[in-house]
């Protein structure tokens, strides 16, 4: 039976930043699946939906799940023949830390938050298609900030419109800041800031034209719409760093653009050079040129790649074999915990060690036994084939096979690492091989994610 989809937002929100408040409204077109009588809809639980309406009727309202992040309401009465819906729900946002590079401001506001915010019929709104279109009532001397291309006018309200459906909402309004227009061989970097120094907006805005560059390079150009929002910066009471790519921004914290242009690229929680952009810049091109069904895929690629063309970027051989191990530590102490495989686990699970560092090892792993260069020109066939689609790991895994050829093993090989649950590579037993356990005995016939 077809589930209820949202077509498309047209949203309109009022602002009052000094009590971090925010109401909204917004007009659903939804696709009724055959027989649905009643609407679900999930809504981030720190805002409350106060109505809906349906052709001037009030529809009732019942909470029917409570989540971590997020509610599910049950809308009573809801006809899937009839017009678009309006709920509107009010609450308290939250804001980054920090003064911000590439957009921001230390009074950022955030008017999405990884999917748990705007009303979604599913539970992660990324996963979700759909377009949308804007209103944000702001103060005077604020603007709003928003990936693709706004309509110019009243700075107190704007109307935007994305260009192509996609996943989740990322917004931002921000006090008036300026803007500084970088020119290089990677094009016009748009830098905005609220008193960051110049060394370190340069530094920011030169270490993306570089990564930009390189990406073009090994893959092609970037396709057009489909760049990446990247947010970088402490969150959670543990100060984790996260990034984040949806559209066409790319947003750092100061505090870690700061100490990373101090230390000459080199932090000291890192095993050599590091780049600020690379990791969310290769998103640009593997996650948003090219989408995946399976977002742990996405990540193993994109870390796999930001290790070996890091080695490139900073002309520093090694560097990619001294952070593939530094990884391993942190791998075995996960597993001791979760033994799970990489394709079974979701985000709620907090996957980063299996996503990001198991997942990355299946194909340094692989390098091993065919060179580097015929990893990532399948990579760059395969990018090159589908730049504009979205694709399931069994087609990735097909493809890469053919190109590599069967000596390489490519399907068992990947079935291994990704649906298998240890961490024994099948080509680098000499690496590390005082830490790496020997693989168990179920985890060759893992099944595929």
């Amino acid at each position: 039976m077809p589930r209820n989809r949202i077509l498309h937002h047209d949203l309109s929100v009022s602002l009052v930043p000094e009590k971090s408040f925010l109401a909204a409204k917004d007009r659903l077109n939804i696709a009724g699946g055959a027989g649905d009588v009643d609407l679900l809809l999930y809504l981030g639980n720190h805002f409350a939906l106060t109505g809906a309406w349906q052709d001037g009727h009030r529809l009732g309202i019942e909470v029917v799940e409570e989540r971590r992040r997020s509610r599910r309401h049950r809308l009573i009465g809801w006809d899937s023949s009839g017009p678009p819906v309006e709920v509107r729900w009010e609450g308290t946002y939250d804001s980054f830390e920090g003064s911000k590079v590439c957009i921001i401001s230390s009074q950022l506001i955030e008017l999405s938050s990884f999917g748990y915010w705007f009303p979604s019929v599913s539970p992660y709104s990324e996963y979700e298609s759909f377009t949308y279109g804007l209103e944000v009532d702001l103060q005077p001397d604020w603007d709003l900030v928003t990936v693709g291309t706004s309509e110019h006018g009243d700075v107190k309200r704007r109307s935007y419109r994305r260009q192509r459906p996609i996943g989740d909402i990322f917004l931002c309004a921000v006090p008036r800041f300026d803007c500084t227009l970088d020119q290089g061989d990677g094009g016009v970097t748009r830098v905005y800031s609220v008193g960051l120094d110049e060394k370190t907006r340069h530094a920011v805005s030169y270490d993306y034209r570089r990564c930009i560059t390189l990406m073009a390079r090994h893959f092609g150009p970037m396709l057009p719409g489909r760049g990446g929002v990247v947010v970088i910066s402490p969150r959670g009471a543990e100060g984790e760093q996260w990034g984040f790519e949806r559209g066409d921004l790319w947003v750092i914290g100061d505090l870690f653009a700061q100490e990373i242009v101090e230390t000459n690229w080199r932090p000291p929680y890192s095993t050599g050079p590091m780049s600020l952009s690379l990791h969310e810049t290769i998103h640009s091109w593997f996650g948003l040129g090219l989408e995946f069904n399976d977002p742990w895929l996405v990540e193993a690629i994109t870390q796999y790649l930001q290790v070996v063309l890091g080695e490139e970027l900073f002309q520093q051989p090694g560097l990619a074999e001294a952070c593939f191990d530094s990884y391993v530590p942190r791998v075995l102490t996960k597993l001791e915990k979760d033994d799970r495989a990489i394709s079974a686990l979701t985000w709620l699970d907090n996957p980063y060690e299996q996503w990001y560092l198991k997942g990355s090892w299946a194909l340094w792993d692989l390098e091993a036994a065919t060179g580097r260069g015929p990893v990532l020109a399948a990579l760059a066939s395969i990018y090159r084939r589908h730049a504009g689609e979205r694709i399931a790991y069994a087609e990735f895994e097909v493809e890469l096979d053919g190109f590599l050829g069967t000596a390489a093993a490519v399907k068992g090989h990947l079935r291994h690492w990704f649906g298998g649950n240890g961490f024994a590579p099948l080509v680098r037993r000499d690496v590390a091989s005082d830490t790496l356990p020997e693989a168990k005995a179920g985890d060759r016939s893992g099944a595929s994610g």
